[in-house]
């Protein structure tokens, strides 16, 4: 699995700067299945006043050493990007998942959360 983390402050600074359309994007957040601290509900809650709805929390084994954002379609480099800038806070890991085995549908985005992550985004 074969991803690229990118400088998400300098692509961003050089991406145009795209609402992610609520409707033409599934955002889905994982974090650790030993989470109990708040975290992703923070962050959904810091997307909706961004007005991005999060389909899911999604608890999962195996977690990333840091916060990131995964995009799977080209076109949703931009959209991933902004999603980023709209978190802030944190140092986001932007990764391009385009070699992604099975691919979700276009405009997913994913938001991995590592354990032990401190609440600063809400």
């Amino acid at each position: 699995m074969a991803g690229i983390a990118l400088d998400w402050e300098a692509e961003a600074a050089r991406a145009p700067v795209v609402a992610v359309p609520p409707a033409a994007s599934r955002v889905f957040i994982h974090q650790p299945t030993s989470a109990r601290d708040g975290v992703a509900e923070a962050v959904a809650r810091r997307l909706g006043r961004h007005g991005v709805t999060v389909a899911a929390i999604r608890p999962v084994r195996a977690t990333p050493t840091a916060p990131e954002i995964r995009y799977f379609h080209a076109d949703d480099r931009a959209a991933a990007l902004n999603l980023a800038r709209q978190l802030g806070g944190q140092t986001w890991r932007v990764r391009d998942f385009l070699s992604y085995a099975k691919p979700p549908r276009p405009g997913t985005l994913e938001i991995w959360l590592p354990g032990g992550m401190v609440a600063a985004v809400d």
